[in-house]
């Protein structure tokens, strides 16, 4: 039972029959929305991020961090509901490659991983980094053949990564940093070695048309090597909060970097250093 209103589109006297059946124009520019995607970070209190075209376009076309052919097959294995899906999807279908559908069983038997990837032909993953840490644990052969694996959304740990890289080998993992507000992906190191010295794994550098800066207090650059909190700039950067104003303006900020009166910075609230 429900309140709202119901078109039965297969009916002889339904309305779409009387509807023009020109294709439907494309009024879109590259600042229009794509998507709006919620997120609550580690707050807790959902917000909603108004994603451009241009930084859908910036995430998975002439990119600097991975180059996706015809012959390539990228699993879906996170929730259309999910940023990531943009890169999963769009990486794949922008570029003439093929997205597998990921069965969640299989993503919960590492057995059943095992199996599926070579069997689907998987060359590009997308996944959170708990996921590979885990993986590395229960089966840490499970990612070879894959050609790229890409993971984020928390601090990655060396351990389990050294563990990886004796089964699968460099070049393979990829940590990739990047809120919603950047539109997936924002900066990203390719794992060639882990140190046994390291305590942490860097997040690298920025992906193409991305710009971070590292700044104090000021908003003032910090010297090389001094922690500074971590602005995103560039193509990347959403168009601020649905419906939210007062936290747009506490997050997003005038480029002032890039000479373009119309480019935000986005305000991460991590810190880094060079």
């Amino acid at each position: 039972p429900t309140t709202a209103p119901l078109i039965y589109v297969d009916d002889a006297d339904s309305p779409v029959h009387g509807a023009s059946t020109e294709p439907v124009p494309n009024r879109s520019a590259p600042e229009s929305i794509a998507v709006v995607n919620y997120t609550s970070g580690s707050t807790g209190q959902p917000k909603a991020a108004c994603i451009p075209h241009r930084a859908v376009a910036r995430t998975v076309r002439d990119t600097n961090y991975v180059q996706v052919t015809p012959d390539d097959r990228v699993a879906q294995a996170g929730s259309p509901a999910f940023d990531a899906a943009i890169m999963e999807i769009w990486l794949a279908l922008a570029n003439g490659a093929a997205v597998v559908g990921m069965r969640r069983e299989t993503l919960l038997s590492p057995a059943e991983l095992s199996r599926v990837l070579p069997a689907e032909r998987i060359s590009i993953l997308v996944l959170n980094t708990s996921y590979v840490h885990q993986i590395a644990r229960d089966a840490p052969a499970a990612f070879k053949g894959v050609r790229k694996v890409f993971f984020g959304g928390e601090a990655a740990e060396p351990e389990p990564l050294r563990a990886l890289l004796e089964h699968v080998g460099p070049g393979v993992f990829v940590n990739a940093y990047g809120p919603a507000e950047g539109c997936v992906i924002t900066s990203y190191h390719e794992i060639a070695s882990i140190p046994e010295d390291v305590l942490t794994v860097p997040i690298g550098r920025p992906v193409s048309n991305t710009q971070i800066y590292l700044l104090d207090a000021r908003q003032q650059l910090v010297p090389m090597g001094t922690p500074g909190e971590l602005y995103i700039g560039g193509e990347g950067v959403a168009r601020g909060y649905l419906n939210r104003p007062e936290l747009t303006a506490q997050r997003f900020f005038p480029d002032t970097f890039s000479g373009r009166p119309d480019r935000l910075l986005y305000r991460t609230g991590d810190f880094a250093r060079m």
